[in-house]
């Protein structure tokens, strides 16, 4: 006879919002909608770090999210035909804005949008005109 009991797993997560964020990997995985790409960022936390994760078509047209990802990650805008090496992106800087969804009995954090981090310059600047 076996005997179990139900559990709940706490999935890790973070509050909707916009965070630095370091590229980790993209990979092909088959969904209910057909093949897509994960990329997978990892958040910095006082206590560790979190991975989140979101999906895009396995396509690199200027209007498709994947493209405008890459692009931020890399931060260069790629021209027609040039080559992208993702392996040689992981490790760099970006902004990722997440959202929650639930997940069964719990919620999970989808990354939504990438963006590049402001340089050092926009930092500092203020917006509207003197």
């Amino acid at each position: 006879m076996v005997k179990a009991s139900v559990e709940t797993k706490e999935l890790p997560h973070v509050e909707d919002g916009v965070y630095d964020a370091i590229f980790q990997d993209v990979e092909e995985v088959d969904t209910k909608f057909g093949r897509k790409w994960k990329w997978i960022f990892r958040i910095p936390k006082a206590d560790g770090f979190v991975d989140v994760s979101g999906l895009t078509s396995p396509t690199f047209s200027r209007k498709g999210k994947a493209y405008k990802w890459v692009c931020a990650i890399a931060k260069k805008n790629y021209k027609e035909g040039e080559e992208i090496d993702t392996d040689k992106l992981r490790g760099r800087h970006v902004l990722v804005e997440t959202a929650t969804v639930p997940y069964g009995d719990t919620v999970i954090s989808n990354v939504v949008n990438v963006m590049r981090p402001p340089t050092q310059t926009q930092k500092g600047k203020k917006g509207g005109k003197a």
